[in-house]
This record gives structure tokens, sequence and C-alpha cells, in this order.
């Protein structure tokens, strides 16, 4: 079956309805307990339930990066693994290693899948087919596109990675160049935040 979140981006198996709950609960009575003579920053203690919320979104996050990185090089592999053994198949039983091991690989779930798929003797485009689904990939999809573009067209695998290699490459100088620009914005509220605290407490005490 499709993988769990937990799979896919490395999330902690916890509760997080059940987490966020405790949390809200606790921020809750620690805000009644400090400030008795306060009810409006009594209630304000329940925004403690934002963090467990706040945190698996980083965490998603930061998952859905590592595992874009992986796929990407991935690709860059596969081309690579290409130019010199002519075969996708081989390719791909050239990346995955030891195809026989059940034990999930410890270079990740992209890989783990890989070993799995080729063990059941899929056809190469229909392996990618079904990692591209598993993973959620944009880049995969992209490829088997450009790969079925490429055979309409008369041309070679080898086209449509090299295609793939160069759309991944101008996305990261975007990213790149829209965090650079983006990184003086993110400033600004940890230190407004940081100012804000100690005269919000002056104000109240």
């Amino acid at each position: 079956g499709p993988p769990t979140l937990e799979e896919l981006y490395g999330l902690p198996r916890v509760s997080w309805p059940a987490l966020t709950l405790a949390c809200g609960g606790a921020g809750l009575v620690i805000s009644v307990s400090v400030f008795q003579l306060v009810p409006l920053m009594q209630a304000a203690g329940v925004a403690a339930a934002a963090i467990p919320i706040a945190v698996r979104s980083y965490l998603r996050a930061r998952g859905e990066r590592r595992l874009q990185q992986q796929v990407r090089c991935f690709i860059t592999d596969l081309r690579l693994s290409l130019a010199f053994v002519r075969s996708l198949g081989q390719s791909l039983y050239r990346l995955a290693g030891d195809v026989g091991s059940e034990a999930p690989d410890p270079r990740g779930i992209l890989f783990t899948r890989l070993k799995q798929y080729l063990r059941t003797r899929m056809m190469p485009e229909e392996i990618l087919e079904h990692l591209a689904s598993d993973l959620r990939s944009d880049e995969l999809r992209e490829l088997l596109e450009r790969m079925d573009a490429a055979t309409r067209g008369n041309e070679t695998y080898a086209n449509a990675l090299q295609a793939v290699s160069a759309s991944m490459w101008t996305d990261e100088c975007a990213r790149a160049e829209e965090e650079i620009q983006s990184a003086g914005t993110r400033m600004i509220l940890p230190m407004v935040g940081a100012m804000m605290g100690p005269l919000l407490v002056m104000v109240l005490l």
C-alpha cells in the first residue's frame, strides 16, 4: 500500500491530536495559575495547543525537502548510470544494490520501495510510475512525461533524463535566490517577538 506520512517524511510516530489537546490543556492550567487577575491572559494559555501543530508542520516541510533532494539525486544518478549500461532496467538494479534483502534500506524509503518493485519483475517504466505515486514526486512525474514524449518522438531516455536534470537545476537556482531575498523578512518576526516579550511582562507587572 501507499506509505504513511511518517514513512515518507520521517515524522515521529505519536498521536498529534492527543499531543495538541495535552499542550492546550497544560497551557491553560499554567496561564490560569500565573495570570490569576488577568482573564484575557488566562485564555491565551490555550494557544499552547498550536505548538505541536507548528512542530509537525516544520518537521513535515523538512521531510518533504529531504525526500525531494533524495529523488533529485536518484534522477541524477540514474542519468549517469544510463550513460554506461544503456538499459533503464539495469540502471535501476545498479542503483538499488542488493535487491534480495527485504529489510528497509538505510538510504531511505525511495530505495526500499525501489527494491520492493524490482523483486516483482515489473517493467522499469512501471516501477518509476509506482515510485512517483508513492513518493508524491513531481520530479518523477515529469520524468515519466518526458520519457513518454521521448518514446513517441523517437528520442532516448537519456535525453529525457537530461531535460529533467536541467529543469531541476533551474528550480534549485530559483529556490536559492528566493531564500536569499526572503532571509531578511524571516528575521523580522523573531526580532519583534524578542523585543515585545520583555515589554509585555513589564506592562503586566
